[in-house]
């Protein structure tokens, strides 16, 4: 699982959205490389992923994207 925390306080959030979009779009290109899943979620609850991340002041999780093996 990989989660994508962004710090609001040093960029405006539209920004932050854009720069994860890069980001996971990589892991996408890299999972269908090597034969892997993934899937990005923006829609869940925030206090499941909160406590696998130490958040610090402006920071919030904006997507999660599970990695993994297809369905055989």
């Amino acid at each position: 699982m990989v989660i994508f925390v962004a710090d609001l306080a040093k960029l405006p959030e539209n920004l932050c959205h854009v720069d994860c979009g890069f980001v996971s779009q990589n892991i996408y290109l890299y999972c269908a490389s090597n034969q892997l899943a993934t899937v990005v979620r923006g829609s869940f609850k925030q206090d499941d992923y909160k406590p696998l991340v130490e958040l610090k002041g402006k920071e919030q999780i904006l997507y999660v994207q599970a990695v993994g093996y297809p369905k055989q």
